[in-house]
């Protein structure tokens, strides 16, 4: 008789503003029911979905928060003067 097992992973990063960021992963999966009397292979397999978890929650995180810089700086563009560099600089060379 098989068994479920369910292994969740949720992060929070604070990002500018107050702000924060959020991700989550949940993978569910059956496994023989033999698997809870040996616990380096139960723990092995726990420990590979959490792995995985963990890399797509990094994934996710860091692919928003890419995202949400580049808004960043697209804001700060376009409030920008015309020809003004970042630095306040008004020379082009």
């Amino acid at each position: 008789m098989p068994i479920t097992i369910n292994v969740g992973l949720n992060k929070e990063v604070g990002t500018a503003n107050y702000g924060s960021l959020g991700a989550s992963c949940n993978v569910e999966f059956e496994a023989e029911h033999d698997l809870l009397n040996d616990f380096a292979a139960f723990h092995e397999q726990v420990k590979d979905a959490f792995a995985m978890c963990r890399q797509a929650v990094q994934n996710e995180l860091a692919r928003e928060q890419a995202r949400e810089a580049s808004n960043d700086q697209a804001t700060n563009d376009q409030q920008r003067p015309p020809g003004r560099r970042a630095d306040g600089n008004g020379n082009r060379g």
